[in-house]
């Protein structure tokens, strides 16, 4: 691995400079500083992805990207807010428990025998199942989340979550295609074009941007990117 002469930094450990966007050097230099704070793997998880946006050219890369810009998004409530698991609910064990418990008490799994006389549940049933709905009911949305990524981000903190909702709404717009382009959809598909791809990047680093400091400067700037694409 090679060096960078001018910072004798090693390579890959911070994003690349790109000839032609002199003017974010600066902002993906914040960027990065600010995730490797909060969480040093997604440090790497952006440097990777700004690095297949602009330098690499490897085949699947789209997916790739996808891959990084999702993780870092569903990751940042944990490390910014101590939300556990970036606020989602772990259903797979419980169910696994639910349905063990379920057939053990000898309760119907065909519709058609479902009946309140047959549905008596016993407590070993009934518990797991109980926990598990208050935790879905008590869950954080991922806007509700997003909102309180945003006003975290306030040093003042008097920014309260509820008047963030349309900046986190945004938010979760612009994040909402890496988790679309993410996995294959084993079936015939267009892959994004390089263009497309660098423009969604590009806004989600505006996001990660307004996150590490100047959360509401950067909205002009994302303004500018979206009425650029759809001129």
């Amino acid at each position: 691995m090679k060096a960078d002469p001018a910072a004798n930094v090693p390579m890959w450990t911070i994003p690349p400079t790109v000839d032609q966007q002199p003017e974010r050097d600066t902002r993906r230099a914040a960027i990065h500083d600010w995730l490797h704070r909060k969480g040093p793997s997604l440090a790497q998880l952006y440097v990777a992805a700004c690095y297949l946006v602009y330098t690499l050219p490897l085949p699947g890369r789209a997916r790739l990207i996808a891959h990084a810009v999702r993780e870092i998004c569903n990751s940042l409530p944990g490390y910014v807010l101590g939300v556990k698991g970036g606020g989602r609910v772990d259903y797979v064990g419980p169910i696994g428990i639910i349905h063990k418990q379920w057939v053990s008490a000898g309760l119907p799994l065909e519709g058609d025998a479902v009946t309140a006389a047959a549905l008596e549940i016993q407590p070993a049933v009934s518990k797991p199942l109980v926990k598990l709905l208050n935790e879905h009911g008590s869950r954080n949305t991922a806007v509700e989340l997003a909102a309180q990524l945003f006003a975290e981000a306030d040093p003042t903190g008097r920014t309260d979550p509820a008047t963030l909702a349309p900046l986190a709404k945004r938010w979760r717009d612009d994040v909402g295609w890496a988790a679309d382009f993410a996995h294959d959809p084993r079936q015939p598909h267009e892959t994004p074009d390089l263009e497309d791809m660098r423009r969604r990047f590009e806004l989600v680093e505006d996001h990660l941007y307004g996150l590490s400091g100047p959360y509401f400067d950067v909205v002009e700037d994302m303004d500018a990117i979206l009425a650029e694409a759809n001129s």
